[in-house]
């Protein structure tokens, strides 16, 4: 089986975040899966309409887990100091 790295999802928050989630393998040679999902924050000008500094980066491991976590960054950035429940 060929895998193949891919853009599974990209958000804009609140148009000063972009939030992206691809499939990527690894380039870690030892101790680690091969192929991950990975899921960057980065400052987003609107009037540009590109990405500025990379705030942050989250790996997660199978395609739910990314998309919870994704969701969930993008509205911690939406909703700041709320509880990820409410």
């Amino acid at each position: 089986m060929i895998k193949k790295e891919y853009n599974l999802i990209q958000s804009y928050v609140l148009r000063k975040y972009c939030v992206s989630t691809a499939y990527r393998q690894s380039s870690a040679c030892v101790n680690s899966p091969p192929w991950y999902f990975e899921t960057i924050i980065w400052e987003w000008d609107e009037n540009k309409k590109e990405s500025g500094r990379m705030l942050n980066v989250v790996t997660s491991g199978f395609n739910k887990k990314a998309l919870d976590t994704h969701f969930g960054i993008c509205k911690s950035l939406a909703y700041p100091g709320k509880d990820k429940n409410d």
